[in-house]
Formats: C-alpha cells, structure tokens, sequence
C-alpha cells in the first residue's frame, strides 16, 4: 500500500490503484488515502465527472460536475445540491487541516484553484499540475484563511474556461475566528449564491464559441439565468435578518447589483472577507471571480410581501438587464439581531514599506491584431517571468494595472490578497475596501493594488478572469524567490 508524506501530494493513477483492492468502489481507495502519520481535521473525496443533467424541459445537457464525499469531518463540511450542476459548498473552519483527494474522471486534463485562499504553489494549483484523465492529486493544507466566501474550479491552461462553462466550480465558505463576535446571521440565516448565465443550442447542449470571434473578443455570456447550478426559483424567507453571500461564477458576465425596491445595498464583505465597517451602495458591480456578502433586514416586511435582487442594465453587450434571485417572507422572525457599525479592524498596509514605492510595476492590458489579449502585449508562457514578474519572498510591491482598451477587464492575482490604493474613475459601483483578489478595470481604467509576498515561493498566475480572455492568453506567471 502507498504511504502518504505529511502535505505531500500524489499524482498517480487511480486506475491503477484500484486494482490494489478487491472491492470496486472509490470508496476504500478514498480510505487507503486517507491514512497518514497526522490526519487532517477534515478529508474529502472530490471527483470531476461527465453527467447529462435536466436543465431545460426536453432533453438533458451534457455537462461536467464535481461530485464530494465526505470521508471525515462535520457533516457541514459538504453540501451537495439535489439538482443542476453546481458543485458541492465545502464549509471549513479557519484552522483546520484539510485534505482533498481529487480524481479526474473526465476526457482531458483538470487541476483545481481555490480562489481566494493563500495556499502554496503545488495547491494553489498553478496550470502546471493539471493531471491527466484517470490520474489524482492530493491536496493538503491549514486553512489559513480569514473567514469570508471564496470559490473553487478548474484552472488547465486554455481549458479553464471550457471547464467552467459546462459546469466545474463550487462555493467554498470559511467560518470561525474573528466573525463569531458579531452576532452576524447563521445557519438557515447565512445563504450563498453563485450566479452563472448560459447559452443552449436546440438539441439542450450548450453553445459554447459557436460566436466564434465575437465570443472570444467579448467572452461567453448567455441568455438564460442560473442561480446555484439551477433556474433561478422564488426563495422563502422567515421574517428576519439575512446574509447573502454571492459568486459571480460567470464567464464573463458583469452584474449590476440593486434590489428592486430600490433600498441601498449593504456591504458587509467581499473577496477577502469581512470589512472593516459595513458600507451602502445604491448599485455594485460584481465582475467574474469576484464576491460580495450582503445584509438584508426583512423583520419589516409584511406576509407575502416580495422583492428581487437584479442586475439593472448599464452597457450594450454587457449589462443585459436579469432577475437573480426573488425573495419572498413566508413565516415569522425567530431572532433579535442587530448590525454591528463596526467589524474586525484591517490593517492597512503602508504604501511607503513597498520595495518599489518610487517605481510601481506597471502592467498594461490591451489587444494586438497578431496575438489577441495580452498583458503588456505578451501572452501566457508557463513558468516564464520577466525581470518584473520576479519578487522577493516577504517583501511588499505595489503593482499598476491599466486597461487600454474599452471593455472591462476583472484581474485575478493568485496567492495572497491585496489591497486597492487607487482607482482613476470615480464610480461608486466598485467596492475596493477590505482585501481583494480580484478587480475589476473598467475601459480605459488604470487601479493601482498594494500586495505582500509571504510564506511561499513559486510561480503564480495574475490572469484577467475573463475566462475566454484569459484562455486566449491574457495572463502571465509572477515567480517569487
């Protein structure tokens, strides 16, 4: 039997394994793997696979799902969704170890991300350790997280994208430290969505690039609304306060976040979890990758009484107008809560103490007629950095980011978080408080972000997460040293 080295990994063929074993299932190789020197706090089994799901009335879609199994933890720790595609919600407790046996049961390479956490090169996972079919990798890690809303899919490179349209991605919560002082709402009170659009051809299958170079140019954007792998569906709340947790899980779609009876959105967290203040928006952008936590009081809404969450339209092409999610209060309240003005404090990091405080890297995004989207006219190169993709371990840089074209451009940075020192537009639909891995560049915008360089070297992506954009090579690998 294979031994298993503490936060090693495996990459092996799971076929092969199997035939150590007299039984056919997966489940004693999931237990054969599960036996270390020092077992994790939590082991799941996640397997990539093909499945026909009903999404349409007529004939099933061809899709592709993770599947989980949980082999130890908290029941909580996996939710699967009866219906759709989506995959699994993995709640984890900031602290834990984790271990995630993933299995590749599809016809082509897969690797998972987990977007937003702060994990070292081999689990972040950079392209380079996509698997083949048949093959699995083991993941191993202390979440480390703070607690917030992040996400996990695939990231092959120039797959990332095909991946994720037919249906690979799942939410990932992280619970604990600091939140629980708060009073913030819980259980049946703490609701994720993720918020997908597709487009179908007659027989029910997916059109996927059938726009050809419209669909590159733009990225993949549909016309039929999904909410958690599934038709968007009425959502029956008790007379109480909410927290809402959103994933725009799309390709390339932006949201334009307000509610239908035009009270303000409050903001209570994003991408690296809570702010330091809940903040209110009339409207709030919400770009591919990124995430945002609101808080929504119902205790004064009257039986029956409904509003929506929407995305209002605000560009041709992009900002289609869609219903999201409908709310509707069925039953009474079952609790006292109140808003704290104030959360855990963010510690700002000081622009000062960066190493090229003098002298930001600047990084333009742009299209050229022979190479398509790039980054500063260059294309991906796996593991190839230039002398300003090299950083320092435990060092601080401020980077530039200016898209010199007109259409909107979300950058995802891998490894840890940053913060946003600047932005050249003045829009109050972009939320740059708190920590972030994502950000959105509107046309001809230029952000400027703060970020450390701690714990890990490697090479790690900074992509646009515009999934087609970054297949077609925007994106390029930062090495730390």
């Amino acid at each position: 039997m294979a031994t298993f080295n503490r936060r090693g990994f495996l990459k092996s063929s799971f076929a092969g394994a199997m035939g150590l074993y007299t039984f056919p299932s997966l489940f004693p190789f999931s237990k054969a793997l599960a036996q270390s020197s020092d077992p994790a706090d939590v082991e799941i089994l996640l397997k990539a696979t093909k499945k026909n799901v009903p999404l349409l009335s007529g004939d099933s879609t061809p899709m592709l799902c993770y599947e989980a199994e949980l082999i130890r933890g908290d029941s909580r720790v996996v939710t699967n969704f009866q219906q759709g595609f989506m995959g699994p919600t993995l709640r984890f407790q900031q602290g834990q170890k984790v271990k995630i046996i993933f299995q590749n049961h599809l016809d082509e390479k897969s690797i998972i991300h987990w977007h937003g956490l702060h994990l070292e090169e081999k689990y972040d996972s950079h392209p380079s350790y996509a698997i083949n079919a048949n093959e699995s990798y083991v993941y191993e890690f202390t979440v480390n997280q703070r607690p917030g809303t992040y996400w996990y899919h695939p990231h092959p490179h120039g797959r990332t994208a095909y991946q994720i349209y037919h249906g690979l991605a799942g939410m990932l919560i992280v619970e604990g430290g600091h939140e629980s002082q708060y009073g913030l709402p819980d259980g049946q009170f703490d609701l994720n969505f993720c918020i997908q659009d597709r487009l179908f051809q007659e027989d029910n299958s997916l059109s996927y690039l059938q726009g050809g170079g419209h669909d590159l140019m733009m990225g993949m954007m549909g016309n039929v609304l999904f909410i958690n792998g599934q038709r968007p569906i009425k959502q029956n709340l008790s007379k109480d306060a909410y927290r809402i947790r959103l994933l725009n899980g799309s390709n390339a779609r932006l949201y334009k976040l307000a509610w239908s009876d035009g009270e303000p959105l409050i903001i209570i967290g994003n991408d690296g979890g809570l702010l330091a203040a809940p903040e209110q928006r009339e409207y709030l952008y919400l770009a591919p990758g990124e995430r945002v936590d609101l808080y929504r009081d119902f205790r004064s809404f009257s039986p029956s009484k409904m509003v929506e969450l929407q995305s209002i339209p605000f560009q041709v092409g992009q900002g289609d107008p869609f219903t999201l999610i409908p709310f509707e209060v069925i039953g009474d309240g079952y609790t006292e809560k109140t808003l704290p003005s104030q959360f855990s404090v963010i510690q700002k990091l000081d622009p000062s103490e960066a190493i090229n405080f003098d002298s930001p890297k600047k990084f333009t995004l742009e299209m050229t007629p022979a190479t398509g989207w790039t980054i500063d006219g260059l294309t991906y190169e796996m593991k190839a950095v230039r002398e300003k993709e090299t950083v320092k371990l435990n060092t601080m840089e401020i980077w530039e980011f200016e898209n010199k074209m007109g259409m909107p451009h979300p950058i995802h940075v891998h490894g840890s978080q940053f913060q946003v020192l600047s932005r050249s537009s003045k829009d109050i639909g972009f939320m740059d408080s708190g920590w972030k891995d994502t950000i959105l560049l509107a046309g001809g915008e230029t952000v400027r972000v703060i970020k450390r360089f701690d714990d890990y070297t490697g090479y790690f992506p900074f992509h646009c997460h515009n999934l087609e954009h970054g297949s077609m090579g925007m994106m390029r690998d930062f090495k730390v040293i």
